[in-house]
């Protein structure tokens, strides 16, 4: 077994996932993820950031401005997921919904933080 094999079957077993390892996002739902993703990256300022408290910073602020732009975004990806036969079940739903916008905020704090993974706040 690859260490990476081994290194993603150990974190999505914990509470944390590998930045490298990425998300799923559904691709019946990419147009609102990429919205969403845009979203951020306008309210980011990279020339604010100088430190990891800058970037930090920076990350939260670009969430928050967004935060009703997600919503938006969120609602109309789940009402696509109940178009498709395959995201009939709400829970798989959710969890697609999750993955899209919530594991989105998580990688991009993970990244502010240095840090390897993002915590997992989808289940």
């Amino acid at each position: 077994m690859s260490a990476l094999v081994i290194l993603v079957s150990v974190a999505l077993a914990s509470n944390t996932r590998p930045v490298a390892a990425g998300m799923e996002v559904p691709n019946a739902i990419v147009k609102q993820h990429n919205a969403y993703v845009l979203c951020q990256d306008a309210n980011f300022d990279i020339q604010r950031v100088t430190d990891k408290r800058s970037f930090i910073a920076e990350v939260e602020k670009a969430i928050t401005a967004c935060s009703d732009q997600k919503s938006v975004l969120s609602q109309e990806a789940e009402k696509t997921l109940l178009s498709t036969a395959e995201y009939a079940d709400p829970a798989k739903r959710r969890l697609a919904l999750c993955e899209a916008f919530d594991s989105y905020d998580e990688m991009r704090r993970a990244m502010a933080l240095g840090t390897k993974t993002y915590k997992v706040t989808c289940r």
